[in-house]
């Protein structure tokens, strides 16, 4: 597998529950990035974790409006990586996971730019996460996630090529959250348009992280692994 590909992912929702967890269909390699979209009906996404391990948040989106949330957690997966990744709310409502395992290598402190363009009322049925800040270095993944106060909302498309690597989206009773990836290859400001199936109240923004440096003009190459499990690309 080439930098920026996904390995797995793996998603889950539920409702009326204070936690949700969410196993990977296989042990994470070493060095590569382990993302966590989470959402909840609750004010804040308040913990992911995964076998004792902390995650860290890349961004927080929260509707002040009808007081539900979303967030973006990453790691670097370890030795021996935990499969089960628990997502715990600040309080009990409706709870909705996607997880992705993206291959490295991958800076130890990845992130670079992110968006959060905040909340948008229902009568629209497309959402833009904005348009970030220049990205730091030519070889980066960017992840966009968009929610919705609608179970229905599959949506349809993403702009700009979002979508290739990654498209999914999870639904608990009310309420869904859809992502999308893009591998980036040159500098430059990052933005994507969500189109949803139907026009909902939407949240949600972008996240680049960032390949990790050539050392001494050779690049550190990890294991290549191809699995193949369903529902992932």
């Amino acid at each position: 597998m080439a930098f920026g590909d996904i390995v797995q992912r793996a998603e889950g929702a539920n409702t009326d529950e204070n936690s949700l967890t969410v196993a990977y269909g296989v042990t994470p390699a070493p060095g590569n990035l382990l993302v966590a979209i989470q959402m909840t009906g609750a004010t804040s996404c308040d913990l992911v974790t995964s076998g004792g391990n902390n995650w860290t948040s890349a961004v927080h989106w929260q509707n002040t409006t009808e007081l539900d949330a979303a967030r973006v957690w990453w790691r670097i997966a370890g030795a021996s990586e935990a499969m089960s990744v628990t997502a715990t709310p600040s309080a009990l409502d409706e709870n909705g996971l996607l997880l992705l395992e993206i291959e490295g290598p991958w800076e130890s402190s990845p992130i670079d730019q992110t968006t959060n363009p905040g909340r948008q009322a229902g009568g629209g049925s497309s959402y833009s996460v904005g348009t970030s800040g220049t990205t730091a270095q030519a070889d980066e993944v960017a992840v966009a996630a968009v929610y919705t106060r609608n179970a229905g909302n599959n949506g349809t498309s993403w702009t700009q090529t979002f979508g290739g690597h990654a498209s999914s989206t999870v639904s608990s009773a009310n309420k869904s959250i859809s992502a999308a990836t893009k591998l980036l290859t040159a500098t430059g400001t990052v933005e994507t348009t969500y189109t949803m199936s139907q026009a909902a109240v939407a949240q949600g923004g972008l996240v680049t992280f960032k390949k990790q440096a050539a050392a001494g003009g050779t690049e550190r190459h990890q294991t290549r692994r191809m699995i193949q499990a369903g529902g992932f690309f």
